[in-house]
């Protein structure tokens, strides 16, 4: 494919490779040997699985990623502070996986762990020859989410220094890169809450595919009708970009 990027065109070949009953290790061969032939095929491979590992271990927390939560009619995804286009954090995302990922220590580690693979990933690539654009930007927009990270489940003894040098990164990253994903947070605690979030949590998310009767009665009926009229307050909780986005999460509420 003319102007395409390498790492295109290999999806592209081994998406065409398992169509046509090859596995996938098969096809990463098959085109190191017609479009990289200067590439030892291992290399690719274990190159590949340390990408792979690096996305299921930071990009996604994998604790809470593997819930099925359900809210209304749809499940909620996966990914909840890096967008398509943006990396965010606030003190209401804070709370939300503080109070359903019980293994912080894990979730840390894993995000230590996958910095560590990445950075094998760029040696590996140099020395193997294997194309390395892009490792750069993926490793300082992935050392930025490490640290969205370690504010989840921080210690707020260590608040102040993780937040200076959060700030400090980004303005690094925005002078390092164009384009690049846009780094919004908020680290302003709310003024009051007025109800627990385990207690929203239970009313509103199901882990279960089929609706209660409190789902019938609240989350399909009566949030339909008052969530138009929340106004100003609604613009307030909900992000611009989360409300334009995709389907928007207006959406959710029709």
């Amino acid at each position: 494919m003319d102007n395409s990027s390498i790492w295109v065109e290999l999806n592209n070949f081994v998406t065409a490779g398992l169509c046509r009953g090859e596995d996938c290790e098969t096809a990463i061969r098959r085109f190191c040997e017609t479009r990289l032939s200067a590439v030892e095929p291992e290399s690719m491979i274990a190159f590949l699985t340390l990408a792979d590992d690096v996305i299921r271990e930071l990009l996604y927390v994998r604790e809470f990623a593997a819930r099925k939560l359900f809210f209304r009619r749809l499940r909620v995804p996966p990914l909840i502070f890096p967008f398509w286009d943006r990396l965010t954090m606030s003190p209401t995302v804070r709370r939300v996986f503080r109070n359903m990922v019980e293994n912080h220590v894990l979730c840390l580690n894993e995000a230590q762990t996958a910095l560590r693979k990445l950075d094998t990933m760029r040696r590996l690539a140099r020395a193997a020859g294997i194309p390395d654009q892009g490792l750069d930007f993926q490793y300082d927009t992935f050392t930025i989410l490490a640290l969205l990270r370690t504010y989840l489940f921080a210690d707020p003894s260590d608040e102040p220094a993780l937040i200076e040098e959060l700030q400090a990164r980004r303005e690094a990253y925005r002078q390092a890169w164009k384009p690049r994903y846009a780094v919004k947070f908020t680290f302003a605690p709310p003024r009051r809450h007025l109800v627990r979030f385990a207690w929203i949590r239970r009313l509103l998310l199901r882990e279960q595919r089929g609706y209660r009767l409190l789902d019938s009665i609240i989350t399909l009926r009566l949030l339909s009708l008052v969530y138009p009229l929340l106004g100003r307050w609604r613009q307030r909780l909900v992000p611009k970009f989360a409300r334009k986005q995709a389907m928007g999460i207006d959406a959710l509420f029709k």
